[in-house]
């Protein structure tokens, strides 16, 4: 082998070594770049799933408010239908009683 094919060969290799170089350290620069993108679309993941979760929740509140609204009302309505009728019981019992007075009031009354 000649000289001149050795120093081809070696300068042949020096290019190899720096061409590897550029490759790593491009590597090492899309694998940064990667690790950033990735970071940042974790991130917007997680806001988005907070978003979505938060919306879920906000949804789900508002179902049971209504439900418990909606039981409210019947419970209420339930309450003054019980109402009406021990208040028309009390009026015939009363009305009853009135009638029971009026009459001892009249057998009485004709006794004398």
């Amino acid at each position: 082998m000649s000289r001149d094919y050795v120093a081809n060969l070696l300068s042949k290799f020096e290019e190899f070594e720096k061409l590897l170089r550029n490759i790593s350290e491009d590597v090492s620069k899309d694998r940064e770049s990667l690790t950033k993108e990735m970071n940042r679309l974790l991130d917007q993941l997680d806001k988005d799933l907070e978003k979505e979760v938060s919306k879920i929740v906000d949804e789900a509140r508002k179902r049971i408010e209504n439900e418990i609204d909606r039981i409210r009302r019947e419970y209420d309505e339930k309450i003054r239908e019980k109402i009406r009728e021990v208040e028309k019981i009390y009026e015939n019992r009363r009305e009853k009683a009135i009638e029971n007075a009026l009459r001892k009031f009249l057998e009485i009354y004709e006794l004398t």
